[in-house]
């Protein structure tokens, strides 16, 4: 059966009022995924700023002192230039952990990859 012509006006103004809801609601989640992705970006860069600073190399010489030149996952002894500071808690969910030395572990290079896959 063929809707009148007011019928279809009608679902056609029904679906743009829908369209209408769902864009404004995609608006308001791009805001928030923005504002996240801005923090992580910033704690990123912070964090990448301070572990190359002699601040940062000293805390990864006294992490790896206190971790017996061990990767914390698989305790392997190298020699400090093949570890990477980790986060343990990640960046991507926790940016304002960024510089707090509470959160960082020293893990080899192929760790810290395998590790930031499962992330």
């Amino acid at each position: 059966m063929i809707d009148s012509l007011p019928e279809l006006f009608s679902k056609l103004l029904s679906a743009i009022k829908k369209t209408d809801k769902s864009l404004s609601n995609l608006k308001l989640d791009s805001g928030d995924i923005e504002a996240r992705y801005d923090s992580v970006k910033s704690a990123r860069s912070k964090f990448n700023s301070w572990r190359n600073s002699s601040k940062g190399f000293s805390h990864k010489s006294s992490l790896y002192k206190r971790q017996l030149k061990c990767c914390s996952i698989c305790q392997i002894n190298l020699p400090i230039e093949y570890f990477e500071i980790d986060h343990k808690l990640p960046l991507s969910i926790h940016p304002q952990l960024a510089l707090k030395k509470s959160n960082m572990q020293l893990l080899c290079t192929p760790c810290n990859r395998r590790k930031s896959d499962l992330s």
